[in-house]
């Protein structure tokens, strides 16, 4: 039962001092409090001047701008037209340069004068000075003449598209009747093909002759056809002419491409050619004799328009980063503006648009330009899709963008404005209540408060319950807790007091006989 007790009193003690422990270490609950704020996140919202405010161009900064100007933010779509007309009427030496034709031989005379650019050839077999003082051979049957001119645009033509394009020639040339054409009939041993002809055509080019196109051309069928009879092959007939007559000009889509492409490679320059060919074919076994007299480029026109190319994917934006949201929660956002346009936009880019860009994040609602009006309209934003974009814990920046969405041609300047931008941000914090001082730490003093406890108690509950008996006692004790335990026991001798005082008697007899046997120490 004591040990029983014993054990209680120790738990209850070890408790007690392990509370004292915890206790002392308990911090205080603090109380917290929400604070809800809805701010303004914009500077200068009305555009009073640029402050604050940042704008950047993405794509060809030629075909927009950006301007703070009259309290509102300004886009605006740059539109341009212009046009080239060259005219040689005629063809004058001070612009022109003769350039022989690689490909081919040149003729017995070219050159330019007061009536334009010009040849002259004969074809003679025999080895004799021919109708120009030219010794004739084989070989020359086949003459070409260029005469190049390069234009210097006023516009850089990367940034235009032609829309529009005209090109026109006059000829005319002399020839003789000793010329074999289809229809003529030819003396004894003599056979045609394709007949002689005269070639007049006009070319552009790249300065570096890279691309070259045909773009008016004239081949000549009758130039030279019998008159009074056929002309023997080694002799003169008639001299016979063509009046003036306009060269055949491509298609004006295929003239606009040709144009394209010579541009491509020099935006500012390319090359215009004139070119006169004469083709004498041998119809004789014998010598044969083919004259053309004159043939001649009189004038040469050549037009176009162009209208300013706006590049798909262009932006211009204003954009102004605020300050960090720090909160914990944001709980609400958003945004409104004033916009309008001082033209009706453009059919030719439909998908063109107003966006707003949250923290680099485009937000899903557009407004399309052709939506604008010329008076003002106003906008407002919210909801979780803007506050999504929104992050606590950092800075916000809002970015108003023109985006242009397809390529087209603008003529007109666009004017699309802003004004009265607001962005609002609604968020919550969490503040608790300051933290109070610590306690004085008693961590050393309750521990060794709660350990004397535990000893005091278990050394009360251990006399108590035991050394306050003696030892037979506590002897007697024990057998009798086994006995009632069933437990085996040793005998245990029990005197009877006479005997315990008898041998108290004789221990002290035996000692006094010690201290007699004992012999002094000075002795």
């Amino acid at each position: 039962m004591k040990i029983r007790l014993f054990k209680k009193t120790l738990f209850l003690g070890t408790v007690l001092l392990f509370s004292c422990l915890l206790f002392a270490q308990i911090t205080p609950v603090l109380a917290q409090e929400d604070y809800y704020y809805d701010v303004e996140w914009l500077d200068n919202n009305g555009f009073d001047n640029s402050s604050f405010w940042v704008t950047e161009t993405l794509g060809d900064d030629q075909d927009v701008d950006d301007a703070i100007t009259g309290g509102e933010a300004t886009f605006t779509v740059i539109g341009d037209e212009g046009g080239y007309i060259f005219n040689a009427n005629p063809p004058l030496s001070d612009n022109w340069t003769e350039s022989q034709n690689p490909e081919f031989i040149i003729p017995d005379i070219s050159g330019i004068d007061e009536t334009g650019c010009y040849i002259g050839h004969e074809y003679l077999e025999e080895p004799v000075a021919n109708y120009f003082g030219v010794t004739g051979n084989q070989t020359r049957n086949f003459p070409s003449m260029n005469w190049v001119h390069t234009v210097e645009l006023p516009d850089n033509m990367s940034d235009y598209v032609i829309t529009s394009a005209s090109v026109s020639a006059i000829v005319n040339g002399s020839g003789d009747t000793n010329l074999e054409t289809p229809g003529d009939t030819l003396l004894s041993g003599g056979y045609i093909g394709v007949g002689d002809y005269a070639r007049f055509s006009i070319n552009v080019a790249d300065p570096n002759n890279i691309e070259n196109y045909r773009i008016a051309y004239n081949k000549t069928t009758t130039l030279g056809r019998d008159i009074s009879g056929s002309v023997g092959p080694n002799t003169y007939g008639e001299m016979v002419y063509i009046n003036d007559t306009n060269l055949v000009p491509v298609d004006e889509d295929l003239l606009i491409l040709y144009l394209t492409k010579v541009l491509q490679y020099d935006y500012t320059n390319f090359s215009i050619i004139l070119g006169i060919d004469a083709y004498c074919e041998d119809n004789y076994p014998s010598y044969d004799r083919d004259t053309f007299y004159d043939l001649r480029i009189k004038n040469f026109s050549l037009s176009f328009t162009y209208e300013k190319k706006i590049d798909q994917f262009t932006t211009v934006s204003y954009s102004q980063t605020g300050d960090v949201v720090e909160c914990t929660t944001i709980t609400n956002a958003s945004m409104s503006f004033d916009y309008k346009i001082d033209t009706l936009w453009t059919s030719s880019s439909p998908n063109s648009e107003i966006q707003t860009i949250i923290n680099g994040k485009k937000y899903s609602e557009t407004i399309k330009l052709s939506d604008f009006d010329t008076t003002s309209q106003s906008v407002e934003i919210f909801g979780i899709g803007l506050k999504d974009l929104l992050t606590p814990n950092l800075s916000v920046t809002v970015q108003f963008q023109l985006y242009i969405a397809d390529e087209f041609e603008n003529t007109i300047d666009y004017t699309i404005s802003i004004d009265n931008v607001h962005f609002k941000v609604s968020y919550m914090v969490f503040t608790p209540d300051p933290i109070p001082d610590p306690p004085p730490n008693y961590l050393g003093l309750t521990a060794g408060l709660g350990g004397a406890m535990v000893i005091l108690s278990t050394v009360f509950i251990l006399y108590q319950t035991v050394f306050k008996f003696p030892v037979y006692v506590r002897k007697i004790r024990g057998v009798r807790r086994k006995i009632r335990r069933g437990l085996k026991t040793k005998p245990l001798r029990v005197q009877s007091r006479i005997d315990q005082v008898g041998s108290m008697n004789k221990a002290k007899i035996n000692l006094d006989d010690l201290e007699v046997k004992s012999p002094p120490k000075h002795l």
